[in-house]
C-alpha cells in the first residue's frame, strides 16, 4: 500500500508538494494525518487519505470514472458522518471532485478561500456531507 501511495504521488504531485515519500508505517502515516484515527482508500492510479476531521490528501495520475469518485464520496460520508471536514483542494484537480460533490448535492461547501502553493492555485475548504 505504502509503496503504491508514493509511487501516485510522485507522479501527481510536484516535488514540493510530496510529503508521503517517507511515509512506510502505519505510524508515519498517522504522523502524516497528525491523527491516529485515519483513514486509506486507494485504488488504482489514485488513493485518498483522512485523518479524523480532515481530508489530508487526494491525488490520482489519470482522470476518475464516476464509479471511483462515487465510490470515494460513500466512504468519506460514511466516515466523516455530517461533520465538518477541512482540506485543502488543488484547483487543477482534486476541487473539481468536490464541486461535483456539491452540484449532486453530497457535499455543502461552508467555506473555501483561494491561495497559492508554488504554480499552484490552492482552495482551503471546509464541508459537510449531506
Amino acid at each position: 500500500m505504502y509503496t503504491n501511495i508514493r509511487n501516485i504521488e510522485a507522479i501527481a504531485y510536484p516535488e514540493h508538494m510530496q510529503y508521503l515519500q517517507e511515509v512506510h508505517t502505519l505510524e508515519d502515516m498517522q504522523e502524516y494525518c497528525e491523527s491516529k484515527k485515519i483513514l486509506v482508500l486507494e485504488g488504482e492510479g489514485w488513493y485518498c487519505i483522512c485523518g479524523k476531521d480532515e481530508v489530508v490528501d487526494l491525488a490520482a495520475i489519470s482522470k476518475l470514472s464516476i464509479q471511483e469518485m462515487l465510490h470515494i464520496g460513500t466512504e468519506l460520508k460514511k466516515w466523516f458522518g455530517t461533520k465538518k471536514v477541512t482540506l485543502d483542494a488543488r484547483k487543477s484537480t482534486s476541487y473539481r471532485l468536490i464541486k461535483f460533490f456539491s452540484r449532486g448535492g453530497k457535499v455543502s461547501i461552508l467555506s473555501e478561500e483561494e491561495w497559492v502553493w508554488g504554480d499552484d492555485v490552492m482552495v482551503e475548504m471546509t464541508i459537510k456531507f449531506n
